[in-house]
C-alpha cells in the first residue's frame, strides 16, 4: 500500500506531479485551501491520515515542541532541483519509516553528496504526543 501525503502550499508543482505520476496520492494545499494556517494543515492531516510534506520549519515547533500529533511530517530542505529525486529515493528506501515521524530531509556540504534524514517519532503512549529522536545518514541517495 502507497502512502498518501499532503503537501504544503509551499511545495512545487512539479513535485506534486511527480509523486502523483508514481502512483502517490498527493493532497495538495494549492488545490484545496489555500491561505489556510498551519494547525489547520496539521488537523487536516491528523484528520484524514496523510503524511505532510513541507518546506516550513514551522511544524517542528507545532508538533515536536508543542507535541502536536500528526501522522507524519517529511520537511524538505533541499533546493527544487534535488526535491524530486531525493523524495523518490527516500520513498523507495525508506517508506516504512516515514509513517508517524517527523522527518528532515537535507543535503550535507560535503561531496559525495548526502542527504541526512533526522527523525522524530511520535511516541506510541496513548497518554502521551511527546515525540523521541533518532537520526540516520542515507550516503549518495543522490547521484547528479
Amino acid at each position: 500500500m502507497k502512502l498518501k501525503f499532503l503537501a504544503d502550499e509551499n511545495i512545487s508543482r512539479h513535485l506534486v506531479n511527480l509523486l502523483r505520476g508514481q502512483g502517490y496520492h498527493v493532497s495538495w494545499i494549492r488545490e484545496r485551501k489555500r491561505g489556510i494556517s498551519d494547525l489547520e494543515i496539521i488537523e487536516m492531516a491528523a484528520k484524514e491520515d496523510l503524511i505532510m510534506i513541507t518546506n516550513d520549519k514551522d511544524f517542528g515547533y507545532l508538533i515536536y515542541k508543542q507535541r502536536l500529533k500528526c501522522p507524519g511530517v517529511i520537511l524538505i530542505r533541499v533546493d527544487e532541483i534535488s526535491q524530486g529525486n531525493t523524495i523518490l529515493a527516500i520513498l523507495q528506501k525508506y517508506h516504512y519509516k516515514l509513517k508517524n515521524h517527523f522527518t528532515v530531509i537535507t543535503k550535507s556540504p560535503d561531496p559525495p553528496i548526502k542527504s541526512l534524514i533526522h527523525q522524530y517519532s511520535h511516541s506510541k503512549s496513548p497518554t502521551s504526543g511527546h515525540c523521541r529522536r533518532a537520526s540516520f545518514m542515507i550516503p549518495q541517495i543522490l547521484s547528479n
